[in-house]
């Protein structure tokens, strides 16, 4: 199962907010770099138009035992 949204970002903030690797007491984000969800589904990207993966694994703030894991994919003016 997967989930799907369209997001913009209006603010450079609040996007590094979502996609800068982090980690602490409740998980970590880090940057998938070993594949392209692009190639993988066989999508053009065109000219201008980035691909960034950003791999997910929290512990659930009200239920320590609750994990979430998955992956976030974004498309646009991406570095």
């Amino acid at each position: 199962m997967f989930t799907s949204e369209v997001c913009i970002y209006t603010q450079e903030a609040y996007f590094l907010g979502h996609t800068t690797p982090s980690s602490d007491s409740h998980g970590n984000m880090v940057v998938i770099t070993d594949r392209h969800i692009s190639e993988l589904w066989g999508l053009r990207l065109p000219d201008g138009v980035g691909e960034l993966g950003i791999a997910l694994d929290y512990r659930g703030f009200e239920d320590q035992s609750d994990w979430f894991v998955g992956e976030r994919w974004y498309f646009g003016e991406v570095r």
